[in-house]
């Protein structure tokens, strides 16, 4: 896929925040962004269409990121990762 190639050419936070940002761009156009404001109104019933449009653009840009760093999880899973929890 063009998409995938494309993600794994750039630097994997670079290729995030592009597709992220082509995501936020394109989805809102397409027949799913309907059912993404549905969904939305479920969690904020009592958000405006202006409200539930912002936030579905926030789901759509989130989408592309995650999509763009699949290329790069073998970077990802080489990476030292530290996960501290503050015990309550």
């Amino acid at each position: 896929c063009t998409l995938w190639a494309v993600a794994r050419l750039l630097p994997r936070r670079t290729a995030a925040r592009t597709i992220g940002a082509l995501f936020a761009l394109i989805g809102p156009l397409t027949r799913r962004q309907r059912h993404v404001k549905r969904n939305l109104s479920f969690v904020k019933p009592a958000a405006d269409d202006h409200e539930l449009a912002r936030l579905a653009r926030g789901v759509w840009r989130t989408l592309g990121a995650v999509l763009a760093e699949f290329p790069h999880l073998d970077a990802i899973a080489a990476d030292d990762l530290r996960i501290d929890m503050d015990p309550a």
